[in-house]
């Protein structure tokens, strides 16, 4: 198996519209190691994405932007992450009981495993959108619409998720997150994560809620 590492964007898709695929893309490689046999025998490329730029984190007039590479414990820590709405991504990767997961994992692997996870329900508590990059150009997909099966994503061969976004969310907006697991080491058996808006009465105007079942997602909004 051949370990390519790209310097650029560029390179890194041109190498993904080559060679398909055939191709594993990896930056903190939590998962794809204990599963290279299981998962990955057939692959010929390991593709690091680490030095594209895509570690990054930011705020602005259209909401939270986080890139792909950016790794958890840098999310889970981020002044941006750890006020107000954007609090409950913070949670829920704090709950992750194993430093090493959190210091080594991403916000795209996280996301693309397309197994049992905790931030893909605190995301879609949140609305959240995924950017799908590719030699063609780049596309924005709703997360709930970004998974469709057990490590099963909507990806195609020549594509790969260099952006998680996040939109501001109105005032008087609360979110929080809670999961069920067998032991302090395993995936959660269940997640819930909700998030509730106040209108200017302090009624409720607006709430989501997300319930996740291994990569089963159940959402209800008002």
């Amino acid at each position: 198996m051949e370990y390519l590492v790209p310097n650029t964007a560029s390179e890194a898709l041109a190498l993904l519209d080559k060679h398909g695929e055939d191709v594993v893309i990896v930056s903190g490689s939590i998962f794809v190691t204990p599963h290279i046999e299981e998962l990955f025998s057939e692959a010929k490329y390991f593709l690091s994405i680490g030095k594209l730029g895509l570690n990054y984190i930011k705020h602005d007039e259209e909401g939270l932007k986080i890139g792909a590479t950016t790794n958890l414990t840098t999310i889970m820590t981020s002044d941006i992450i750890t006020k107000g709405i954007f609090r409950v991504l913070s949670d829920a990767i704090g709950d992750i009981p194993i430093k090493r997961i959190r210091d080594m994992g991403t916000m795209g692997g996280e996301i693309c495993m397309s197994a049992e996870t905790d931030l893909p329900t605190a995301l879609l508590a949140l609305d959240a959108k995924v950017v799908i990059a590719s030699t063609k150009g780049t596309k924005t997909l709703p997360l709930e619409e970004f998974y469709i099966g057990y490590l099963l994503n909507a990806l195609e061969p020549d594509e790969m998720v260099t952006e998680i976004q996040v939109p501001n969310l109105p005032a008087k907006t609360g979110a929080a997150f809670h999961k069920f697991e067998r032991g302090t080491v395993d995936l959660p058996i269940v997640n819930a994560a909700a998030r509730i808006t106040l209108g200017p009465d302090d009624k409720c105007s607006d709430i989501k809620i997300v319930l996740g079942i291994g990569l089963h997602f159940f959402s209800c909004c008002q």
